[in-house]
C-alpha cells in the first residue's frame, strides 16, 4: 500500500505545465528567408534553407509571426528576391509598422536577381525597406504590400547588427492530464495523511 501512495505522490509532483509558443529567431546577422501569398495575404518561412547566389546564407525562420527579443535597437532589413515590383509591409505585435523605403522596386521585365538577398539588395530596382525596432520583445508578421502580375514570391528578412537575447517565456498552457496527474498526487497525499491518523 506504501507503494501506490508513493507513486500517487510521485505523479502529482512530476506533473508540470506543457509550454507551448511561436517559434522565435536566434541569430541576429542572418538572412531568414520567407514564402508569401497575395490571397490570402501572408507569410511563411522557407520550408528549406540554401546559399544564395552570391554565397548569402538564407535560413527559415519558421512560422509567421516572427517573435524575438532585442537587447539593443535594431534596424530590420527586408529585402526582395527574384523579380522587381513587390513591395511590403510588416506589422509589429500586430500594430502596422511603417518601413522607410531604401529602393521602392520597379516592375521591369526580364530581369531576374536571384535568390540572393545581399545581391538582390545591391540593385535598386528590387524593393528594400527598413525600419528600426527598438528594445524589448517583438512580433514580426510580413504581408505583400503590392505584387503586380505574381501571386506568390519570395522574400528575405534580417536583423542587421542586432543582439538577439533570449525569447520571451512562452505562456504556460496546462494540459488536462496535468490537472488528472495533479489531482492523483493530490488525493495520494490525503490519503496518506488520513490513514496516519487511524
Amino acid at each position: 500500500m506504501k507503494l501506490f501512495t508513493k507513486v500517487l505522490i510521485s505523479l502529482g509532483v512530476a506533473a508540470l505545465p506543457a509550454l507551448c509558443g511561436p517559434i522565435a529567431l536566434n541569430t541576429a546577422n542572418q538572412w531568414y528567408g520567407f514564402d508569401w501569398t497575395v490571397s490570402p495575404n501572408s507569410s511563411s518561412g522557407i520550408t528549406t534553407a540554401y546559399t544564395g547566389t552570391g554565397g548569402t546564407s538564407v535560413v527559415s525562420p519558421g512560422s509567421s509571426p516572427w517573435t524575438f527579443t532585442l537587447v539593443s535597437a535594431t534596424t530590420l532589413t527586408i529585402q526582395d528576391l527574384f523579380t522587381p515590383g513587390d513591395s511590403y509591409f510588416i506589422t509589429d505585435n500586430s500594430v502596422a509598422t511603417a518601413l522607410t523605403i531604401i529602393h521602392p522596386g520597379t516592375l521591369i521585365g526580364g530581369v531576374d536577381c536571384g535568390n540572393d538577398p545581399v545581391s538582390c539588395g545591391l540593385d535598386s530596382r528590387f524593393f528594400t525597406g527598413q525600419v528600426t525596432l527598438g528594445a524589448g520583445s517583438h512580433s514580426i508578421s510580413i504581408f505583400v504590400n503590392a505584387a503586380p502580375g505574381f501571386t506568390v514570391g519570395r522574400g528575405a528578412f534580417n536583423l542587421a547588427g542586432g543582439e538577439i537575447g533570449p525569447p520571451p517565456p512562452p505562456p504556460s498552457v496546462p494540459e488536462p492530464t496535468t490537472f488528472a496527474l495533479m489531482g492523483l498526487g493530490l488525493a495520494g497525499l490525503g490519503w496518506r495523511f488520513r490513514s496516519k491518523r487511524s
